[in-house]
């Protein structure tokens, strides 16, 4: 029986095995490279995406903030502007007021009582002034009472004042003016008493 040599034939298929070997290897190495490559690639274009969406972000965020900040001063001229119309219209709502009230004032004033100061805040009057006798201020406190035009005459104080007569003296009092419903009161000469309306 002849004898055949296999070593040449196990040697090129180990040879071909150990190439069918490197190439899968090399394959599988290839396919891993490219499969970490596109990875990258692919988490580098959503970084860029995440990037731009964060900037678009910040940009309209800053937008917003600027808006509000701008709103608030828009809101702080706007009731700047709002309260200086109040004090406007108060000052035109209380000039007729003030010159009424100091009309009927001086029209309630009797002989021998003078006015020397005059406080007004809030609607409230506090008034000094020289009388040459107490019965002057008597008067004055029953004009005041009976006037229209003010309310709640307080006398505060009553000194005596020798430098201006024997029997003068200062006093100090305190009032509520306020405007009687229309129509108004006629004014009186000084000394008289207000002529109601429904009397004329």
């Amino acid at each position: 029986m002849n004898h055949i040599n296999l070593l040449p034939w196990r040697e090129a298929a180990r040879e071909a095995q150990k190439q069918r070997f490197l190439k899968a290897l090399l394959g599988t190495f290839l396919g891993a490279l490219l499969c970490v490559l596109a990875a990258r690639v692919g988490l580098g274009v959503q970084l860029d995406a995440q990037t731009a969406r964060n900037a678009r972000l910040e940009a309209e965020q800053a937008r917003i903030e600027e808006a509000v900040r701008t709103l608030a001063v828009l809101r702080d001229e706007r009731k700047a502007l709002l309260d200086r119309l109040a004090v406007i219209e108060g000052l035109q709502r209380d000039r007729p007021k003030t010159a009424l009230m100091l009309d009927a004032l001086t029209r309630l004033q009797v002989p021998g009582a003078h006015f020397q100061n005059l406080t007004y805040q809030e609607g409230q009057l506090a008034l000094t002034g020289l009388a040459e006798h107490n019965e002057a201020v008597s008067a004055l406190m029953r004009r005041l009472k009976a006037s229209p035009w003010f309310d709640a005459p307080v006398l505060k104080g009553l000194v005596e004042a020798p430098d201006f007569g024997p029997r003068a003296a200062r006093f100090e009092l305190t009032l509520a003016h306020v405007l009687p419903p229309h129509p108004w009161p006629r004014p009186a000469p000084p000394g008289q008493a207000l002529v109601p309306a429904e009397a004329r």
